[in-house]
């Protein structure tokens, strides 16, 4: 069989042509090309067109090259060391080919055992019952049978939390979708919407897309987020997007001024209670901004 790739051994080579002329060396060359390139002998009537032999000369190199280095079996050429490189590679080929089908044929028995084996792997195994509540014991005070004795009584079990119906759902997304100021992909913005009820209320959302929407008024449409990557970035806790507390312009409690030590202590003390930061803003007949609060300074403060 041809082949695309020989060894070449220039030591080799060069010890036994040095004495050859430049047009011997490639007449040399192209006999060899021609035994890997077909893996057939060079026909002796072909021995000139395969040596490129153009004139007399050319002629001359191609005998002299055959005659010293290569074999003639009958109307043919042929190369001993070609002979022995090919022979070579043929049975280094034929232990690739039965190698490769040996592991074919183990990688398809292994995905047969593990079909064969699929259901019982994916067989669930049988839920335990889940145990019931253990009773509690309770003290009767009331005067009859029952006084100063232990009763038992089982634990009521926890009250599910209500979901919200589809049709909720459905309009409280439709609310969404209306306010939003771009609309494209709705298919994605529900399943985004989905995502971001479960981490705050319908109305936190919507509310801050109706923000988001006066925002973007005279912007182009192409430069305004499509509404499930808004939605998916939870945007709607961007500042001047979530939802202010109302602040009462008067107010019983203790008016701190923002930025003064107070303010600071008093935010330092919702930050560390995770309590809403309250936003400063200015009353009527105050010259400083700032938020009331239940005392100048929160509880536990040492100044």
């Amino acid at each position: 069989m041809p082949l695309p790739f020989y060894p070449f051994y220039w030591a080799d080579y060069s010890s036994k042509t040095f004495n050859l002329t430049q047009g011997q060396h490639g007449a040399y060359m192209l006999c060899l090309r021609h035994l890997y390139a077909t893996g057939e002998m060079i026909p002796d009537a072909e021995r000139y067109t395969i040596g490129k032999a153009m004139d007399d000369e050319g002629r001359k190199n191609i005998d002299s090259v055959l005659e010293k280095f290569f074999i003639r079996d009958g109307d043919n050429w042929t190369h001993e060391r070609v002979k022995e490189v090919m022979k070579s590679s043929e049975s280094a080929h034929k232990r690739r080919v039965t190698a490769g089908k040996a592991k074919g044929k183990a990688k398809k028995a292994m995905l047969k055992q593990c079909s064969s084996n699929a259901p019982a792997m994916l067989k669930q195994p049988e839920s335990e019952p889940e145990p019931e509540p253990e009773p509690i014991k309770e003290k009767k005070d009331s005067i009859g049978d029952f006084e100063g004795k232990d009763v038992e009584k089982a634990a009521p079990p926890p009250t599910p939390k209500p979901k919200p119906s589809k049709t909720d759902d459905q309009e409280h997304f439709e609310a969404f979708w209306q306010a939003y100021p771009r609309k494209v992909a709705k298919g994605a913005a529900r399943k985004a919407w989905a995502s971001a009820v479960a981490k705050t209320s319908p109305e936190t959302v919507t509310e801050a897309a109706k923000a988001f929407a006066r925002q973007q008024v005279g912007k182009e449409e192409q430069y305004i987020a499509h509404p499930a990557t808004w939605l998916n970035a939870e945007r709607w806790q961007d500042d001047g997007l979530a939802p202010k507390t109302n602040i009462p312009t008067t107010s019983p409690n203790v008016f701190v001024t923002e930025g003064s030590p107070a303010w600071l202590a008093w935010i330092a003390y919702r930050k560390e209670k995770r309590f809403p930061i309250p936003n400063s803003y200015q009353p009527k007949g105050r010259q400083e901004a700032g938020a009331f609060f239940p005392s100048e300074f929160p509880p536990g403060h040492k100044g």
